[in-house]
């Protein structure tokens, strides 16, 4: 299920979308250079993993004990 941004916190959401955005500016110079589109799957698999568990996360400390 997608994320919403209201899932994260503050400065933690400002360092994930930080580095979502650096780690897809890399893979675009990557994918470029090397003329090949390969990595493109790999790096977006790798971010919406990492999103998924910085949601996942939230989520717990949300959550009343």
């Amino acid at each position: 299920m997608p994320r919403r941004l209201d899932d994260f916190a503050g400065a933690a959401c400002a360092a994930l979308a930080l580095l979502v955005e650096s780690s897809l500016e890399g893979l675009m110079v990557i994918a470029r250079a090397t003329n090949d589109r390969t990595p493109v799957q790999a790096v977006a698999d790798e971010v919406a993993a990492l999103v998924e568990q910085a949601g996942l996360a939230g989520q717990a400390t949300a959550e009343p004990h």
